[in-house]
């Protein structure tokens, strides 16, 4: 691995993949200590190799997106002759989020919209506001420098995958889903810079 190079020009592209929880997988994370099926859970994390990931759980063509760290702030302020200053900074409830737009509409998309059961790929009905609009899983997020040469940075996260503004439409365009995705704390969540 290379690392993070200093002051490298990068213009990236991303891909995503999204494994609800609950949902099995073939192939588990050896990395850390998983070697056979499972399900996907906060403790139990798909394989880099499970063929699910392609077959079943990409997220389609992602266009945009941002990785976002924030915190609150809490400032401590101590007497400096008749005035009070700041003489403390401390940051506390760190929030990792990560937004990203696909270009294209899949069954993920469609659930978190309506609120429905999980949907797949041949869905032909389903009941709209019986599940909360959120779903639990893994992202893993490939990032890629200019003209695709090079795998740059590959991050698998637990969190809560919401679609906040739905699915609009209009006559001028296509439908595109802008996903938000708040990562939660998890043993098994990775980054790597390659």
């Amino acid at each position: 691995m290379a690392g993070l190079i200093l002051n490298e020009f990068w213009v990236p592209t991303a891909e995503c993949w999204f494994w609800p929880e609950g949902q099995a997988f073939t192939i588990g994370d050896s990395a850390n200590g998983g070697t056979g099926s499972g399900s996907a859970s906060k403790t139990a994390k798909p394989g880099a190799t499970d063929p699910l990931w392609s077959q079943k759980y990409r997220m389609g063509c992602v266009s945009t997106g941002s990785i976002k760290a924030e915190s609150d702030q809490t400032d401590v302020f101590c007497a400096n002759g008749a005035a009070l200053v700041r003489a403390h900074t401390y940051r506390i409830k760190q929030k990792l989020t990560i937004e990203f737009t696909s270009q294209e509409v899949d069954p993920i998309s469609v659930q978190l919209a309506f609120g429905s059961q999980r949907l797949t790929v041949g869905t032909t009905q389903f009941n709209p506001l019986v599940k909360a609009p959120f779903e639990n899983g893994w992202l893993k997020l490939q990032l890629y420098n200019q003209n695709n040469a090079a795998l740059r940075m590959v991050a698998d996260l637990w969190g809560q995958l919401a679609l906040p503004n739905g699915l609009p439409f209009d006559q001028e365009g296509h439908m595109e889903s802008a996903f938000t995705f708040d990562v939660l704390i998890s043993p098994l969540a990775t980054n790597s810079v390659l």
